[in-house]
This record gives C-alpha cells, structure tokens and sequence, in this order.
C-alpha cells in the first residue's frame, strides 16, 4: 500500500511537469542528492524523479530513506539510496563520481564552541570543491543551498543589517554560526573561477512548510532590489509570498535542465 502511494505521488508529478508550461525536456542526468529526506531535498528527489533523471538520495541513516519515501520494497529503476556523509571526502569522491549534478541542502550541525567554518555547510564546500578540483573536466556541477543571510543588499549581505540583539549577530551562539557558516560558504564558491556551481538562497520570507506545484514564480540573482524598512522586524515583508518547497524543486531542476545561474548565486518567487 504505501508503495502504491508513492507511486501515485510520482504520476501525479510527472502529469504536473508535463502539463507546466516551465517543464522542459531534457536528457536523463544523474542528480546526487545530499539532505535527501530533508524538506528541500525530498521535493528535488521526488522532481527529479518525475521527469526521469536517475537519483542517488544520500543520507547517513537508510531507515530515514525508506520512512521518508515510504519505500517497503524494491525501488524504482533510477532512485539510488545511499547511506554516506558530506563532511568526509573520501565518501564525498566516492559519492560524487560519475555524477552531472550534486545538490546540497544540509541542516546545522557545528561544533560546541560553534565555529562557522565547522559547520557542515562549510564544510560540506570545502569538500565538494576539494573534489571536483580533483575529478576535473569529468567534475559534477555543485549547486548549494544557503540561507537568507547571504542574499545580497546595497554593497553587501543582508546579515550585515542584523542587529547587535539579534543572536545570529552574536558570535558564538549556534545562530551565528549557522548564519555566518553560510556566508563563508558562499563567499569560498565566489573565489571558485573555474568550476561550475550555483547557490541557491529563498527570499526574505523563506520557504512555506506546506504548499502546491504551481511552475509560476520567477528566478532572479539573490539580490535585495527594494529598499527595506530597517525598522521592521526581519522577515516581515507582506508583498512577498513564501516560495512553496514544491515549487523550490521545480526552480533547482529547472535550472539543472536549462542552467541559467553557473557561477552565480539565485533565488525565486511568486
């Protein structure tokens, strides 16, 4: 029964992509994706999936997989789990080899003293670099998720604007370096001339917990056009719509299918 689920959730997509005017036919490429049962990559697995590109969801507990995708049974002929960790390279080259696209959506997890470049983000950077440094030519493209920390704004990042109250502005604390391992992050891509990656980051108003496939929102370069109300509070800006994680699949293989942002930093919204 919850194999049967799955599958109709897996029709239902494909329908949906064929009929989305943003659907667009592409060659079958192998996506790996990191933080596979997390919000952002369970939507990419489940896109990418419906429009017939081969998956290897990686995580570092198998039993999440099959919980998450109710899997009881065989699994479909391209979804490959993969039980591995983003932080030790050696698995990192083993994982990523042979594969077009890696995308990477990875949770906080630090060290006690909460040191940003010990965040997995950053290091999870650090190391898919490090790799396709190594791999070449034959390199997958990184895409990444970051946090809305790092959109630009004027002449720098929106976390410049955090207030001294703010616990992301208080070096530190989890939320510092959660917010500031993000920026490291993007900031080690940008110094990256050669190879090819792209970040991903939501608008100010993130990612909505729950939501529907629409296919119509645009992308733009994660830059801040409008001048804020410094005096709000953050993340309160009513004139924009929460992007569904829906729709964040459809924008991450949209640009995997007909790549729009290679060595570039973009976000999306209604």
């Amino acid at each position: 029964m919850n194999n049967l689920i799955v599958k109709l959730q897996l029709v239902l997509a494909a329908c949906l992509v064929i009929l989305s005017t943003n659907a667009i036919a592409a060659e079958q490429k192998h996506i790996v994706i990191y933080g596979s049962t997390g919000k952002a990559g369970s939507n990419i697995v489940l896109e990418a999936l419906a429009r017939g590109h081969k998956v290897t969801a990686v995580t570092r507990d198998l039993k999440r997989i099959k919980e998450k995708f109710k899997i009881d049974g065989p699994v479909a002929d391209n979804f490959f789990p993969v039980q591995s960790d983003i932080t030790d390279i050696d698995l990192v080259r083993k994982t990523v080899s042979g594969a077009d696209v890696v995308f990477v959506a990875v949770g906080y997890s630090g060290s006690p003293d909460n040191d940003p470049v010990k965040t997995v983000q950053y290091k999870a950077a650090k190391n898919l670099i490090a790799v396709a440094h190594e791999l070449g030519d034959s390199a997958p493209r990184i895409i990444q998720f970051a946090g809305t920390s790092t959109l630009q704004y004027r002449d720098g990042y929106y976390r410049d604007l955090y207030p001294p109250s703010k616990k992301s502005s208080q070096v530190g604390t989890k939320e510092h370096a959660n917010s500031y391992g993000h920026f490291l992050t993007v900031e080690l891509y940008k110094s990256e001339s050669d190879l090819g990656w792209t970040i991903f980051s939501p608008n100010l108003t993130g990612v909505a917990k729950r939501g529907v496939r629409t296919g119509n929102f645009q992308t733009t370069e994660a830059i801040i056009e409008f001048e804020l109300d410094e005096s709000k509070e953050f993340n309160e800006f009513e004139h924009l719509l929460p992007l569904s994680w829906e729709d964040f699949g459809v924008a991450i293989l949209n640009e995997i299918e007909n790549p729009q942002y290679i060595r570039g930093h973009f976000t999306a919204h209604y």
